[in-house]
This record gives C-alpha cells, structure tokens and sequence, in this order.
C-alpha cells in the first residue's frame, strides 16, 4: 500500500499496488532523480545537479557531437571539452564563461566514456530484469506492460 504522489487529492489514500502501477503506467512522462554520478578515484566527485536526471541518461551518448550537456544546477557542474577527452567539472556551470583548470575535475577518455555509458545501460537493462520478476510476482497482469513504460521513458533496451 502506497501513495500515489502524482495525485494531489488522493495523497494520504492508500492504494493497491496495482492502481499504483496503473498510475505509473499512465504517466504522460517518469523520472527518477538524480542522474550519473563521476568519480576518478582520487577523491573527485561530481554529482549530478539539481533537474539533471536519470531519464536524460542518453544524452552523454552524443559526447562526441559536443552537444550543451545539461549536467544541472546547484550545484551546476559542467563539462569542457578538451581534444581527447571530456573533463567534467562540479561548479561553475551557471557562470556566463566556466572557468577550465579547476582541481577536482573527473576526466574521460571517448573511449572510457563509451565503456561508462555502456556499463551504465547494462545496470538499467539489470533494473529492468528485477522489476519485471518484482511486477510478476506482485501485479502480473500489468508486469509486461509497466516494464515496456520503463525501458520507453528511459530508454534503455536500444542499443547505444
């Protein structure tokens, strides 16, 4: 039994675990917050920020194009792009002009960050898998149907 959050009126009305997953199911759109998180084994870290989340996990896909990747605000970490590598800052991100050579930075070779990113899709297409053994055995009427919703809203069974 749940809330469904969505639902401003029902709040504080416990629900089935199926209506709950009807509601997920029906959503126009899904997010899990929070997004992918750097580390370089020296100490740096870089957190998503705030509105960059999981859902938008493809978008470092197209690092190459060197696209405006959203990383977030606040803190509002950035990514500057060098000639082999992407360096992922923080902070500063919101500042009309980021300043590079900052410390604390995680750095990715393309090909490391190729390699990230598919490791990143094996763990969601591993999320998948339990929550399609956790909907089989609690909803299994709804089961195949709310992990279709997942995999589409993030994307994560196409391949990179």
């Amino acid at each position: 039994m749940g809330c469904l959050p969505e639902s401003a009126d029902g709040c504080g009305e416990d629900v089935s675990a199926a209506e709950a997953v009807r509601g997920i199911i029906a959503a126009e759109a899904l997010a899990i917050c929070g997004g992918l998180r750097a580390e370089n084994g020296a100490g740096a870290v870089i957190d998503p920020g705030c509105c960059s989340d999981l859902e938008e996990w493809r978008e470092w896909a197209r690092f190459a194009e060197r696209p405006a990747l959203w990383l977030g605000h606040d803190p509002s970490p950035w990514v500057e792009y060098r000639d082999s590598c992407l360096r992922l800052h923080p902070d500063g991100g919101m500042q009309p002009r980021p300043m590079s050579g900052q410390t604390g930075f995680v750095e990715f070779s393309h090909d490391e960050l190729s390699d990230v990113l598919r490791t990143v899709r094996r763990d969601l297409l591993g999320f998948l898998d339990a929550l399609s053994l956790w909907a089989r055995r609690i909803v299994p009427e709804q089961a195949a149907e709310l992990v279709d919703v997942f995999d589409v809203h993030f994307q994560i069974s196409q391949p990179l």
